[in-house]
């Protein structure tokens, strides 16, 4: 009974999307190309978009500007000469220019001689001759960049009818524009500005020009599906019939794109059925569709456009997204082979499958699976498998399935190292020869259980065995055995990994229990490990593999410590860990390639060393690779095309190690946007070229994005930066942008450099950014602060002066006024009281009278004093205070004289409060005039009023007493120093007065200086 193990013959096409997850505005693209500069532009039906690798751009029509994309839906682009990009939507034709990313559309090109297209403009092409080519179905045009003119296609005189309807355009490596349209193929020379017949061959006369290879033109219709035309023998080549063996996939779709990929395959598009693939090196097709269950294959069967890029990666347009192939990623091709495999050998884990060693053997390639033992399949038809046998019954099994390597000597015989022994290939009978009877010791383990052989100059080979090191003369077949010195403490010898060669003379082992050399003159082993040489050599204490890449450096596999580089002559080594870049530290075997480059297997992954620059590059899932975990030290069968055969678990996989040397160049930087607040802005040229920005002040939080526009590597590519006057240091991220905020006026230098896995860095790009200090920053304000402070602490000297003056004013006035007051009461009293005390005998009724004066005299100075008293007190500055003060009086002087009081006042003025002497002068004003009303009014009635009106103090003193002749006003001492007192106020006292009809003063003036409670 047979079970069948199905393996991928072909290539695993794994895609990228770019979706609107990753910023695009819709799923459903258009169209794709790539610019001078290395941006990404991708047509959608809601807009146009530019992408560096990480950040997505969208340009969509907005009415309110006037140079905006014409429309959302885009049909075609395509880039002219001097990197503008050309649009087709579903609204015009437009036109982006590069340098300010602004477009222009039809309106701006009215100055323009010719017809400009009055059709619909599905189709745009710029030739490398500042042309522009527009059609559609309902016509065609040239724009002349150069002459400023819309124009018409010349025709040759051998075209009769002139074509209509453009269908498709295709422009050549050699600038030759194909062209078909409805009625027949086209060929536009842009020198001679002339359209000429492309081809008369009945055949593919109505066929769709798909790509020029040489003197080969790929052709494409609904009948024949592709065919190669041959230009200079006009002859044809049916796929599938006659063209290099290719085998043809039958299909009534017209293909309508064809692209070649780096390795010289052939993607064709068909709108509907996905993407055919020409495989050259199958010679065949393979169909490329999406796979429900896996999101790394093609999104969609609809795709519309397929491009290269300039690293070798194929981009897909698709009504799903975009669809990326990375060209490297690839380069771990998927080599497995199917056929029967009997079911008494099928393991019940297929997942324990272990394909341990492969070998070419002629047209064959034979595989050591385990466990199943040695098979073998023809390479260029793997359909079936061979399993080769040992021939003896009385081996245990483990010979037949447990086969650890395979060698094929100097004649051409091939050994097997299994579990238990040593065989050799009879070719003869097509079996194995067991050349060992396996014999157990002590320990359970088998003496002859092998890990590898290997052939020396002289022909002998070497065996590494649990034995030790075995020397078998291949003519006499006779073994030698060198016991290690040592093994491990628990009696158990070291298992010997790898054995390589120095010279002739000298072989050094990797094994479980150190690093061996082994001198074959002498049979002499010196052990290199921490139990001989000490701690400072721990890593060598479990080395899996071991190679020379010269006389002086030899390469360690160690099982827990990383690479180890040694030199056997001084012995000097290095050790390289995680933190040098390897994937893990748990490494299990090691291949040098021609291109400097070290690769090694590990337990977490595939890493590379670069021998010359000392960097590493990791590869994982994302790189192809199907299992990250390598038990084996051989994992690298090198054949003999350059290839390098991968044993990565159950599976093969072929890479070309001058491939992976060529992407490793150093990537280079570019700036790709720069934002304030989050908004872009677009100067007069690109980004990239720009040495300086100015930024306002307000503006100083930005933006600036970068990429290296290297599509392959973008999730491996590390960045750092450094912004000169503010980072000590650079800063490592894998986000391609940096931010900053609140910088202060200056001048600043951003640096920003790439790498690969954080070694190799680039040049580093550098633009200095300018923030326009403040106005409080600027020399003007600081020589503008230095004179305000002058004038205001100047200010503050005078007004201080001043009000020491004003102090020294007031302390003059009370001074005078006590000493007027005071001295004047005095000296009248003392004269009086003289008088009084003649009179006193001579005539008492007059010394009565002068008495009286005396009071009176004594308490008219003693209210003045107070009065004084209470303007001096600063507690009385409020004007509730003045108000109670000039109630109090009122009503002290009037009731006796039996006149009724109406004091009137607004609250609103008991917020005031005034300074000292505009407080003194308005309560005599005041006292003057109750006094006046008391003695000389005769009135029955005095109406008072304190009121604030339009930021003016308003005192009404009113009466209804026997008033005055107005004409006398100014005659009195009184009267007059109210006048001067309101002047002190800076206001106005008005004194209304006749003949029994009472008095009426008022008093004005502003308070809008003065304090508010």
């Amino acid at each position: 009974m047979f079970t069948s193990i199905t393996v991928q013959a072909q290539p695993y096409f794994r895609f990228d999307r770019i979706t609107t997850h990753e910023g695009l505005p819709s799923d459903n693209t258009k169209r794709i190309i790539q610019d001078k500069q290395g941006f990404i532009w991708i047509g959608t039906s809601e807009g146009l978009c530019r992408y560096d690798g990480y950040h997505v751009t969208t340009f969509t029509y907005n009415p309110a500007q006037q140079h905006s994309l014409v429309n959302n839906f885009i049909y075609d682009l395509t880039e002219d000469e001097d990197g503008n990009i050309w649009i087709a939507t579903a609204g015009g034709w437009c036109e982006l220019l590069f340098n300010t990313q602004t477009f222009l559309n039809a309106n701006d090109f009215k100055n323009f001689h010719g017809k400009a297209p009055d059709f619909f403009v599905q189709f745009i092409l710029a030739d490398h001759y500042h042309h522009i080519i527009m059609g559609g179905y309902a016509g065609s045009c040239i724009l002349n960049l150069k002459d400023s003119v819309f124009d018409q296609f010349h025709f040759s005189k051998q075209i009769i009818n002139p074509p209509a309807g453009l269908v498709s355009i295709y422009q050549d490596k050699q600038s030759l524009v194909w062209l078909e349209f409805q009625n027949g193929n086209y060929i536009y020379t842009p020198q001679k500005n002339e359209l000429q017949i492309a081809f008369d061959n009945p055949i593919i006369k109505t066929a769709t020009p798909l790509l020029k290879q040489g003197n080969i033109l790929w052709v494409g219709n609904w009948s024949l599906f592709v065919c190669a035309y041959n230009i200079q023998t006009k002859s044809i080549k049916i796929v599938g019939k006659d063209t290099a063996g290719i085998k043809a996939l039958t299909t009534d779709i017209e293909p309508k794109k064809m692209i070649a990929d780096r390795q010289g395959n052939l993607w064709l598009l068909l709108e509907e059925e996905g993407i055919y693939y020409m495989d050259f090196a199958h010679k065949n097709f393979q169909v490329i569709k999406n796979a429900a269950n896996d999101y790394n294959s093609l999104p969609s069967q609809l795709v519309r456009d397929i491009m290269c890029d300039r690293d070798g990666n194929v981009w897909i347009a698709t009504d799903k997204g975009i669809a990326r192939w990375n060209n490297h990623r690839e380069n771990f091709q998927l080599l497995s082979y199917s056929g029967n495999i009997p079911e008494d050998l099928i393991p019940k884990s297929k997942n324990n499958f272990q394909i341990e060693d492969v070998m070419e053997n002629d047209d064959e390639m034979w595989m050591s699976v385990s466990p199943i033992g040695l098979l073998a399949t023809h390479k260029n038809d793997p359909s079936s498998y061979r399993h080769i046998q040992v021939d003896s019954g009385n081996l245990v099994s483990g010979m037949n399935r447990m086969i650890n390597s395979i060698m094929k000597d100097r004649i051409g015989g091939i050994w097997l190292s299994t579990q238990e022994g040593f065989a050799r290939y009879d070719k003869q009978h097509d079996c194995l020869k067991p050349f060992f009877i396996p014999r157990h010791d002590i320990t359970g383990n088998l003496f002859y259980q092998s890990s590898m052989m290997l052939q020396d100059k002289d022909g002998m080979i070497w065996l590494a065995s649990k034995k030790g090191l075995g020397k078998l003369d291949a003519q006499s077949n006779n073994v030698t055995w060198f016991a290690l010195p040592e093994m491990h403490k628990t009696g158990v010898p070291f298992y010997i990994n790898k054995i390589t060669k120095q010279n002739n003379n000298v072989l050094w082992l990797a094994t479980d229990g150190g690093l061996f050399s082994f001198d074959k003159n002498t049979n002499r082993f010196i052990r290199y490990s921490s139990y001989d040489l000490g701690d400072a050599w721990k890593a060598f204490d479990d080395c899996t593999d071991v190679l020379f890449i010269s006389d002086t450096m030899m390469m360690i596999a160690s099982q827990y410590n990383g690479l180890i580089q040694f030199n056997p002559g001084n012995k000097d080594f290095r050790i390289y860990s995680t933190n040098n870049g390897l994937s893990s530290n748990n490494i299990s075997g090691l291949y040098a390639d021609k291109f400097n480059g070290l690769w090694i297997t590990t337990m977490n992954g595939l890493s590379r060393l670069n021998l010359k620059t000392q960097t590493f590059s990791r590869y994982d899932y994302s790189n192809g690779l199907k299992d990250l975990t390598f038990p084996s030290n051989i994992s690298f069968y090198p054949e003999t095309d350059g290839n390098v055969l991968l044993l990565d678990g159950m599976y093969i996989l072929r890479f070309n190690p001058a491939q992976f040397a060529e992407k490793e160049k150093v990537p280079q930087i570019t700036f790709t946007s720069f934002e304030k607040f989050d908004v872009p802005v677009f100067y007069n040229k690109p980004l990239n070229e720009i040495k300086n920005i100015h930024l306002a002040y307000r503006d100083r939080f930005f933006t600036i994005r970068f990429s290296t526009l290297n599509f392959e590597n973008s999730s491996r590519t590390e960045y750092a930066y450094k912004l000169d006057n503010l980072d000590g240091y650079w800063h490592i991220t894998t986000t391609p942008f940096v931010s900053y905020s609140n910088l202060s006026g200056g001048t600043y230098k951003l640096h920003v450099k790439a790498s690969l896995n954080g070694n190799n860095w680039s040049n580093e790009k550098e633009v200095a950014i300018s923030v326009t200090p403040p106005f409080w920053q600027a020399w003007w304000f600081y020589i503008a602060g230095a004179a305000t402070i002058f004038i205001t602490a100047f200010s503050f000297y005078r007004m201080r002066i001043g009000r020491l003056k004003h102090e020294l004013y007031l302390r003059s006035k009370i001074a005078r006024d006590l000493h007027d007051e005071v001295g004047s009461t005095l000296s009248s009293l003392n004269i009086v009281s003289a008088l009084a005390k003649k009179k006193i005998e001579d005539d008492p009724s007059k010394a009565k009278e002068l008495l009286e004066r005396i009071t009176e005299s004594s308490e008219r100075m003693t209210g003045n004093m107070q009065d004084i008293v209470w303007a001096v007190n600063p507690l009385n500055d409020s004007f509730a205070e003045i108000i109670a003060r000039m109630q109090k009086f009122a009503s002290q002087i009037l009731e006796p004289r039996n006149i009724e009081l109406d004091f009137d006042t607004d609250e609103k003025i008991k917020l005031l409060k005034l300074p000292l002497q505009y407080r003194s002068d308005l309560f005599l004003i005041f006292k003057e005039a109750i006094n006046n009303a008391a003695k000389y009014s005769n009135a029955a009635h005095v109406w008072i009023s304190l009121h604030k009106s339009n930021k003016k103090f308003l005192l009404k003193i009113k009466d209804d007493g026997i008033g005055f002749n107005a004409e006398n006003i100014a005659k009195g001492n009184g009267l007059r120093n109210m006048q001067e007192r309101a002047g002190n106020l800076n206001g106005s006292l008005t004194v209304l007065s006749g003949i029994d009809k009472g008095t009426n003063i008022i008093l004005e003036f502003s308070i809008q200086h003065y304090m508010m409670m």
